[in-house]
């Protein structure tokens, strides 16, 4: 993919505390359900732990100074790994550049890691886990960069310019792609478009103004429930929009919801028979 700068925000960082970022996004999810790897003890060395983990991919618009702090919530003792152009469950010391467990300030349940010098070129994996074999839990990991960026890229590009043009969604590690596409009552063609704050399994899309937000989707993985990815979305609005979702882990079509002009029959939807495709 050929990136083409513009601009974002991050973190200048003191041991007790985060400063104004130029550029910075939060990832919000939980290892629940995740799949199993075995973690790095270090850089270096890996350790016999078996755990479960969460991949947030990203990447700074331009070349940046970026700090990562991660905070994990109740009692969830976790990890946090950082990739550089690949992460590769099976052998997980390759392409790792950073990781931490403790952070300086609240000890357990919080890690950091920078500042680190961030290419706009390369794609980052920041992957979190449990310290211990048998610990998951939810957390929020905070990105987030000095200018020259003025914005940390969701995804790793692998949907082409889209992705940074905020028209494609990546949720649930990169499995399942969102857009939206639409038109208002002028007749006016638009492309949905995510706001910066990014999720794990949910995005937020506006139509018409950044400050605007129109439509919420997630991704819920139902898989132990009735064998199937689920699709919710709500939105606030009664244009014509159609929202698609791909299961890139399949070769079939993306689903799309339509909701039609001057309607709103269609901008509530809990589809939890959306993808039979637990099994791939």
């Amino acid at each position: 993919m050929i990136r083409i700068a513009c601009r974002i925000f991050l973190c200048a960082a003191a041991v007790t505390s985060i400063a104004y970022a130029d550029a910075a996004t939060t990832f919000y999810g939980s290892t629940k359900g995740q799949p199993y790897f075995v973690r790095p003890a270090n850089l270096t060395t890996m350790s016999s732990v078996v755990v479960r983990y969460s991949i947030q991919p990203f990447f700074p618009n331009e070349d940046a100074s970026c700090f990562i702090q991660a905070i994990q919530e109740a009692d969830y003792e976790g990890m946090i790994f950082l990739y550089r152009n690949g992460f590769d469950p099976a052998n997980p010391l390759d392409d790792l550049i950073a990781y931490s467990d403790d952070g300086p300030v609240f000890g357990r349940g919080e890690s950091r890691i920078g500042p680190l010098a961030l290419s706009f070129e390369d794609n980052y994996y920041l992957v979190t886990t449990g310290y211990y074999g048998d610990t998951i839990g939810t957390f929020s990991n905070m990105v987030a960069c000095n200018g020259p960026a003025t914005r940390v890229v969701v995804g790793d590009g692998s949907f082409g310019t889209g992705n940074y043009e905020g028209q494609i969604a990546e949720l649930l590690g990169g499995r399942f792609k969102v857009w939206v596409t639409g038109f208002d009552f002028a007749h006016t063609d638009f492309i949905g478009r995510t706001a910066p704050l990014a999720s794990t399994d949910s995005a937020i899309f506006w139509f018409f103004n950044p400050a605007n937000f129109e439509l919420l989707v997630k991704i819920v993985n139902g898989c132990g429930a009735n064998s199937r990815f689920w699709v919710y979305y709500a939105a606030t609005t009664n244009v014509e929009f159609r929202l698609y979702v791909d299961d890139t882990w399949d070769n079939d079509p993306a689903f799309y919801y339509r909701n039609r002009l001057g309607t709103q029959e269609a901008t509530s939807v809990a589809d939890t028979d959306a993808f039979a495709t637990c099994n791939f």
